[in-house]
């Protein structure tokens, strides 16, 4: 019997990730979808290639657009160097594209990739996050009177309100997104901590993973002093002294993007930036149907799709990498809970 496309992608996936068998299990049961996989076979049938174009949202300067999340990239050690990636990701660029994402969107495993990535696709770094380490502070950990901490369940309102309110520019969970990622922190023995006030009110939520040194804080939410709150009844709760929190950084790279379509990116950050006067020459020579003189003023864009010699000389050009430099440094935004 022939392998099918999820259990060839499962294969690679273990091959060349070694991530235990319970997220793998989790992954392919709640993520894959064949027609987001693309996969690269030899000439015997063995899967050598795979990527996967995950469907989210990303809240952009106020509004809600597709994007898609490259997931998995990898290539079989055997077959590595020899450029498959680079097709495949082009193929993926224009799966995506032709799908009607707005945007593309990943997390280098590796430092090096970043240059990688913006060769080969044109992506750039465009979210950033560090850690921060808190410590205990002295007392019993004890909440206030009439607040209450539960363990398991999560209010997903509540986090989605606070993804839409973090940054200019974050991703945007689903229901069943949000749900999977919980689980995933559930199979490394962690889970999200919800903190209630004496309303009944969620004003907190810690999404972690307990480790031998910290308490590992993957996404901490609300505003303080409820998250201090929250974060020393958990210290307290499991005898730690130390925790290890995950927080949006302006500067330290975690993450790239892609622009695939340009206008709608351009028109959504009109809307939020009215005073902003730019004209420039844009050129992508990957889809260049988004080739041509874009001019945002007044809350507006208008695009013309000639470029006239006077124009190559006395406004800027910015390819795809370029303009989301331009555009997103200092990183408005933080990827979290992206199973990575």
């Amino acid at each position: 019997m022939s392998q099918t496309k999820r259990d060839a992608a499962a294969e690679l996936w273990r091959i060349c990730f070694g991530d235990p068998e319970p997220f793998i299990s989790l992954y392919f049961r709640e993520v894959f979808r064949e027609e987001d996989t693309l996969l690269r076979y030899d000439a015997t049938g063995k899967p050598v290639a795979h990527v996967q174009m995950l469907p989210y949202r990303l809240h952009l300067f106020g509004d809600s657009i597709p994007a898609g999340y490259i997931s998995g990239a990898c290539t079989h050690p055997d077959y590595r160097s020899g450029g498959l990636m680079r097709t495949l990701m082009r193929d993926a660029l224009r799966t995506m594209y032709e799908r009607g994402d707005v945007c593309s969107f990943l997390i280098p495993a590796e430092s090096w990739l970043y240059d990688y990535y913006t060769r080969t696709g044109d992506y750039a770094p465009a979210f950033g996050r560090e850690r921060v380490m808190r410590h205990r502070h002295a007392g019993d950990g004890a909440l206030p009177a009439g607040y209450t901490c539960t363990k398991g369940q999560g209010d997903y309102d509540f986090f989605r309100a606070a993804e839409v309110s973090l940054t200019s520019c974050g991703v945007l969970h689903s229901h069943s997104q949000w749900q999977t990622a919980c689980a995933d922190l559930s199979l490394a023995g962690g889970g999200v901590a919800t903190l209630r006030d004496e309303n009944g009110q969620t004003v907190a939520e810690a999404y972690y993973v307990p480790t031998a040194d910290a308490l590992d804080i993957k996404m901490l939410v609300g505003e303080e002093p409820a998250t201090a709150l929250l974060t020393d009844y958990l210290l307290t709760d499991g005898d730690w002294e130390l925790a290890s929190i995950l927080v949006h950084s302006d500067a330290a790279p975690y993450g790239m993007l892609r622009i695939l379509r340009l206008l709608p990116v351009l028109e959504v950050f009109a809307r939020k930036n009215k005073t902003v006067l730019h004209e420039f020459v844009y050129i992508d020579e990957r889809f260049p149907q988004n080739n041509g003189v874009y001019r945002i003023a007044d809350g507006g864009v208008s695009f013309s799709s000639e470029v006239q010699e006077a124009d190559t000389i006395r406004l800027r050009h910015y390819s795809p990498s370029s303009l989301v430099s331009e555009f997103f440094t200092p990183f408005p935004s933080a990827l979290f809970l992206m199973l990575d």
